[in-house]
């Protein structure tokens, strides 16, 4: 599997380019990266090159080099996830877009997530950092994880 990282607006992005074989392991874990000390974002599952079944998406992520915290709270260096799923984020300075069946704002400080209705087929799954006011927090590692659906 090749994996790809790349400098967008100030935000290291990484994520395999494409879905690893059945069985195969991602060497693609941001959070377990040693040496950075930038705010990451993780996507522990689903599994990069996963097969799921149809209808639920549990999501769980991880973070390291930040606070994650409910968006009341504004505590500094605090963020929370905003999860993308077949969808690109439009800016990287922008607040993030209001929440979609693709969007989904976890201000609460929430780890885990369960999208409904995912159809079958290849999807792609983001994971940003946002601040309190919904803006990707800067210079992050974000992840992305490919998976399909049967």
């Amino acid at each position: 599997m090749k994996n790809v990282m790349a400098m967008v607006g100030g935000l290291l992005v990484t994520g395999a380019i494409c879905a690893a074989p059945a069985g195969a392991q991602s060497v693609r874990r941001p959070c377990t990266a040693q040496g950075s000390h930038q705010a990451t974002a993780c996507i522990m599952e689903p599994k990069e090159g996963a097969t799921l079944p149809a209808g639920s998406l549990h999501v769980v992520l991880a973070a390291k080099n930040v606070s994650i915290s409910p968006v009341a709270a504004a505590k500094p260096n605090g963020a929370h996830y905003h999860l993308l799923l077949d969808t690109d984020l439009e800016s990287w300075t922008d607040p993030i877009p209001p929440a979609s069946d693709h969007v989904v704002h976890l201000g609460q400080g929430q780890k885990e997530y369960t999208f409904e209705g995912v159809s079958s087929g290849q999807h792609r799954l983001i994971v940003v950092l946002g601040d309190n006011n919904h803006v990707p927090v800067a210079h992050q590692h974000a992840d992305t994880t490919y998976f399909s659906v049967r």
